[in-house]
């Protein structure tokens, strides 16, 4: 079968449907007197309707105006005033003020100057000026004592507090804990007599945050005074290494900046849970953020107390690990905890000993760096004589003997 098999044997018959249109005429003379009584009609009709409508409209004005109508605002403007709306406390919206309150009296500001040393041959230059934070915890009868970072007043020739009002006051370092960064100074109540009021803050349990928790960050930012910033506690328990020491803390993506270090970090109670000290930071352009962190709580109370009783064993030195410029004026690969910085009064200058020096042992215990140091010497109390193995200007080995004294 082909197509064909497919097409019908006939054509169907198409049928298509007819239009058709009866179309009546009329005469003309008859159409024409229709359209002329329409027209008049519709002319007398527009008449009395625009009348009417005239009359009504004029009339509606003139009632509205007598009834509605404003009079002119000139006078009442001239005493214009807007009343602010007042809410009873539980209606008004959320905020961080309260617990900022109860926090914000107990922050000061600290400058720390201190001497500048040349990293290659350790000889003292210029000297600097450092900002930190710190936060009043404990007063006597004579003396505020403030909590900061060890790293904010270590090493300084002078110490200087500024309260909420601007008021310049020397302060005395009481003692430090390198491997805690926590330090203690104290000011003396006659010279901030008259002063803004001060407070005290109250510790809370770091323990008990919760990853989430709203936390608040208080703090000389930048050196430009007081000021607050809010995020969230980011994660707990973490550990961090900074100039070579571990530190456990609690991380924050509240901003913490350049002059924070040693100020609270609150939570919504206004208690602290935290010592701000350190933030995430690649290189002088680096652009992270919200990776800021703080000391927990829980570490920096039995610190504050242990300086405060007079502290543990302190060689009197700064150190870090050794560094890469060290190897390469002296040619030497060693292990051991490079001296930074020799105090004033400690053990490390009454022993005779260097910026520059290495530290390899301890009573023969190997150093493999600063953080190792700093964990052998916790092995001991004040007042105990230890012999030191010193690697001096890179080719001579020398033994010390140091009294390590309270912090």
């Amino acid at each position: 079968m082909d197509i064909e098999d497919y097409k019908p044997e006939t054509a169907p018959t198409v049928s298509r449907p007819v239009y058709r249109e009866t179309i009546r005429y009329e005469s003309r003379a008859r159409s024409r007197g229709r359209f002329r009584r329409t027209v008049v009609i519709a002319i007398i009709i527009s008449f009395f309707g625009g009348c009417g409508l005239g009359l009504g409209y004029s009339a509606g004005l003139r009632f509205a105006d007598e009834y509605w109508g404003p009079e002119s605002d000139g006078a009442a403007l001239k005493t214009f005033s807007i009343t602010p709306l007042s809410a009873d406390e539980d209606d008004l919206p959320l905020s961080y003020a309260d617990a900022i309150s109860a926090a914000e009296p107990a922050v000061v500001r600290i400058s720390a100057v201190k001497a500048v040393h040349n990293r290659f041959s350790f000889t003292e230059g210029e000297r600097t000026v450092s900002n930190g934070t710190g936060m009043l915890f404990h007063e006597t009868d004579n003396n505020y004592y403030i909590a900061t970072n060890a790293h904010v007043v270590s090493g300084s020739t002078g110490l200087y507090v500024f309260l909420g009002d601007n008021t310049a006051v020397d302060a005395v370092l009481v003692g430090e804990d390198d491997a805690k960064d926590v330090a203690v100074i104290s000011v003396n109540k006659n010279a901030v007599a008259g002063s803004a009021p001060l407070g005290l803050v109250s510790f809370g349990d770091s323990d008990a945050v919760r990853v989430g928790d709203v936390v608040l960050a208080i703090g000389n930012a930048l050196g430009e005074g007081n000021s607050a910033t809010n995020g969230i506690i980011s994660a707990k328990d973490k550990i961090i290494e900074i100039d070579g020491v571990a530190f456990e803390v609690i991380q924050t993506n509240a901003a913490i900046n350049e002059g924070n270090s040693g100020g609270p970090l609150i939570n919504l109670n206004g208690e602290v849970i935290g010592m701000n000290t350190a933030k995430l930071k690649e290189n002088k352009d680096s652009k992270v953020e919200g990776m800021g962190y703080s000391i927990p709580s829980n570490i920096i109370v039995p610190t504050i107390e242990k300086i405060m009783r007079g502290g543990g064993p302190k060689l009197g030195v700064t150190t870090g690990d050794i560094t890469s410029e060290y190897r390469y004026i002296y040619g030497v690969d060693v292990q051991g905890a490079l001296i930074q910085e020799i105090k004033p009064g400690g053990a490390a200058e009454k022993s005779g000993l260097r910026a520059g020096d290495v530290v390899l042992a301890v009573d023969g215990k190997t150093v493999t760096g600063s953080q190792s140091l700093i964990d052998t010497l916790s092995e001991y109390t004040a007042g105990n004589r230890v012999g030191l193995t010193i690697l001096r200007g890179g080719t001579l080995i020398i033994d010390a003997e140091a009294t390590l004294l309270p912090e």
